[in-house]
């Protein structure tokens, strides 16, 4: 789901870049985690006692995620079973991680 916030910028005058900013202070006002790959914009965010991701370890995040619902289902294809409300709770063992 795509959702379009206008932030409150609280950090201009700091150097970073109006990107940046607009990140860091979304992050700040939903309690979320930054996905920032500019040095000077992840300090900042840092500094702030804010959470930070590379947007390339998130790529990783998510194939690690879609690796583990792919082996799953493999599994289940080769003849292991579980009941619907096991699996249901496995997938979201996978997401929360």
């Amino acid at each position: 789901m795509l959702r379009i916030f206008q932030t409150k910028s609280i950090l201009e005058g700091t150097g970073a870049h109006k990107g940046e900013l607009s990140v860091i202070s979304l992050a700040k006002e939903t309690n979320s985690i930054c996905v920032i790959d500019d040095r000077i914009g992840r300090a900042l965010a840092k500094s702030l006692k804010g959470k930070t991701i590379y947007s390339a370890a998130l790529v990783v995040e998510a194939l690690k995620k879609q690796e583990a619902k792919n082996f799953i289902n493999k599994m289940i294809a080769n003849g292991w079973r579980c009941d619907v409300e096991t699996y249901k709770e496995i997938l979201a063992q996978i997401e929360i991680k």
